[in-house]
């Protein structure tokens, strides 16, 4: 079993790679997050060759204090843990943490962490998010709504 899970994992890192783009909008506001001093993290449930390949595809690994996954002995997605010791390592407390999340469990394990979230629509409708701690749900990073709530000017 764990032999076909590390193959769909390697043909699914030989798909995509080709593929592999930023959403709309990313790199400017990563640029400007970088500018406004806000420290960012990864918190994952991806394998580490599957985040080496998006982080490093899109040459965005060092823009990121921490990259946390269940690899560093962290429970997964909905558990808090991945979120808390990403928001620990950045030397952010929790409430002051905003999580882009594309999946429920991932918006459920941010509001066990006592964070607010942005649920990314690229693989499910909006109506998948209607946890209290959404602030917005968004198809990419231009969306106009963002900046204010990471604290951005417009």
């Amino acid at each position: 079993v764990i032999r076909l899970g590390d193959e769909k994992e390697r043909l699914y890192r030989e798909l995509y790679a080709p593929k592999l783009a930023p959403l709309p909008g990313l790199p400017p506001l990563l640029d400007a997050l970088d500018r406004a001093g806000i420290a960012m993290s990864v918190g994952t449930a991806a394998p580490l060759d599957n985040i080496a390949l998006i982080l490093g595809g899109l040459q965005i690994t060092e823009r990121f204090r921490a990259v946390v996954s269940p690899a560093l002995g962290l429970r997964g997605k909905p558990h808090p843990d991945m979120f808390l010791e990403a928001a620990r390592r950045m030397g952010v407390a929790p409430a002051d943490v905003i999580v882009f999340e594309d999946a429920p469990l991932g918006v459920e394990a941010a509001r066990r962490a006592g964070m607010r979230s942005v649920a990314v629509l690229t693989t499910l409708p909006a109506e998948a998010f209607s946890a209290d701690n959404v602030v917005a749900r968004i198809r990419d990073f231009t969306a106009a709504e963002l900046r204010p709530i990471l604290g951005l000017p417009a």
